[in-house]
């Protein structure tokens, strides 16, 4: 297909189709190929996304009255910021705007001259997305953003067997048979080898990284594949040089970089090579991640915050020992941490300065008797407050801090699933005499773009932990490892590092190295 066709009260309207999708994703467009199954996995900064998921859709609504699309995330806030947004600026790109009504409450498009919608879900719950209904049309296709947030095969199978095409009929009541194709799409960065590599990749399109050097993308196409719910099957790779549109001073220059001090990270990352699975999360942790006091204090920070985690489970503080060989690993299956997280002028390095960890193993409460007992949430409240009060003369927090963008207030970020616990903490301080401070939910971005991240500034030593006071961290950093479902890092024993995440959350999109490494997929 070279050309896209619309018509409106103006007469016909043209769209160059080759234009809008690069060479490299010509093969995968829903007219060149009508099989069910097209996974499209690959390199950021590839604009995969953009075309397949954004441009496609539209273009399908326009080509078919039938068609309705389902656009799915992890949930609806990642589908708001992403996939919803990535669509209506796309009809913008096209010129459409008064062609299509978008609302926000219920996120979904409605093309106004037939009816036909775009809609969004979660798949928080993947049993929801089974009985959707349209009042003109079909569910004819599925998108899937980000589908390593699909842990299982079932789940994958559950959203397939969703799409339909309902049955049509003459004017004499005769059976039609529905030639409309269905499709499901999925689109990822290949963070880790997980089901969705052992299902459809595996044997068919494997890496190759001397082909992926030297080429744009790769791709493989079976038109006999048979499915559960369809059959036909097609897989695309892409690499950062895909796409034309990249600018060459925010991709190439630092992919070049990482090609040279971390090439393992720049296969992923850059050319869209599958990551090992239930390896070492952050094997660029090394000497030049590591500090001690004097020197950071040396470095002066632009501004500060502090994150917390926290956990105060009963009886799940004990350590569990884990012996390979002569290895001893010591997992912490809950604990309370506070990391102290400082940011250098320009908004280049990020600094680890401090941390309080405490985990109920019979903590001496009483130090004036033997007595040990687990400490009650407001008693832990207590000696964070503590904690952040002797910070605040250790590291010149505060009213007295030179940052002027702390305005002589520090600020403190916490889950934001746990708003009890950051009342708790506000109580405390006012009883206890803190008062330039501010408590705030913290927001995280999935947490395979943010280990990246993380993995991204350890290489170049710009992430950097002071080795003296947060030897939790460190601890959790070497033992962090990948999940054997195709996780990057397991959700355990990484306390010290959701902490960390929480209090760098705030400063991450002002970093010059985040706007080249998280430029749209």
């Amino acid at each position: 297909m070279r050309k896209g066709i619309f018509k409106d009260d103006n007469g016909i309207r043209t769209f160059d189709i080759k234009k809008i999708l690069d060479k490299g994703f010509g093969n995968g467009w829903y007219t060149n190929f009508k099989g069910r199954y097209r996974i499209f996995e690959g390199a950021r900064n590839t604009g995969k996304s953009k075309r397949m998921i954004g441009y496609e859709s539209i273009f399908k609504i326009l080509s078919d009255p039938r068609r309705n699309i389902l656009v799915t995330r992890k949930n609806d806030v990642d589908n708001r910021q992403s996939t919803f947004a990535n669509i209506t600026r796309c009809i913008a790109d096209l010129g459409l705007e008064q062609f299509f009504k978008a609302t926000t409450q219920v996120l979904e498009i409605t093309y106004l001259a037939t009816g036909q919608k775009i809609i969004f879900r979660g798949l928080n719950n993947p049993t929801s997305l089974t009985s959707l209904e349209f009042a003109t049309g079909y569910l004819t296709d599925v998108y899937i953003e980000e589908a390593y947030e699909i842990t299982s095969f079932d789940d994958f199978e559950m959203i397939d067997g969703s799409l339909r095409a309902g049955n049509d009929f003459d004017e004499n009541g005769n059976l039609i048979e529905n030639d409309i194709p269905l499709q499901i799409t999925m689109c990822l960065n290949p963070w880790t080898e997980n089901w969705i590599y052992e299902t459809f990749f595996k044997g068919r399109l494997e890496p190759d990284f001397a082909y992926l050097e030297t080429h744009k993308y790769a791709d493989y196409r079976d038109d006999n594949y048979i499915g559960k719910h369809g059959t036909g099957l097609y897989l695309h790779v892409s690499t950062f040089r895909v796409n034309r549109f990249r600018n060459i001073k925010d991709v190439d220059i630092p992919a070049a970089e990482m090609k040279k001090t971390n090439p393992d990270l720049y296969k992923t990352v850059y050319l869209g090579m599958w990551g090992a699975t239930g390896g070492i999360t952050y094997s660029e942790f090394g000497d030049q991640c590591l500090s001690n006091t004097s020197e950071l204090m040396g470095t002066p920070c632009f501004d500060w915050a502090i994150g917390i985690d926290a956990g105060f489970s009963n009886g799940e503080g004990k350590k569990r020992i884990v012996r390979k060989g002569e290895d001893v690993d010591q997992r912490v299956r809950s604990a309370t941490v506070m990391e102290l997280v400082g940011i250098t002028l320009g908004y280049k390095q990020v600094y680890v300065l401090d941390e309080y960890y405490h985990t109920n193993i019979g903590t001496r409460f009483d130090y004036n008797t033997d007595e040990k007992r687990e400490l009650t949430m407001p008693e832990i409240a207590a000696n964070i407050i503590k904690t952040i009060l002797e910070w605040r003369t250790q590291y010149n927090l505060g009213r007295n801090s030179p940052s002027m963008m702390m305005k002589g207030r520090i600020k403190v970020f916490y889950d934001s699933a746990d708003i009890g616990f950051g009342q708790v903490l506000q109580l405390k301080a006012r009883e206890m005499g803190l008062y330039d401070v501010n408590f705030a939910p913290s927001t995280k971005t999935p947490i395979n773009g943010r280990v990246l991240f993380e993995k991204y500034l350890m290489s170049r030593g710009d992430l950097i932990v002071n080795q003296e006071k947060c030897k939790n961290l460190i601890r959790e950093i070497k033992l962090s490892r990948g999940g054997e479902k195709g996780e990057i890092r397991t959700d355990e024993n990484d306390h010290g590092l959701t902490a960390f995440e929480y209090g760098f959350a705030p400063f991450r999109n002002s970093f010059v190295s985040w706007k080249t490494f998280n430029k749209e997929n």
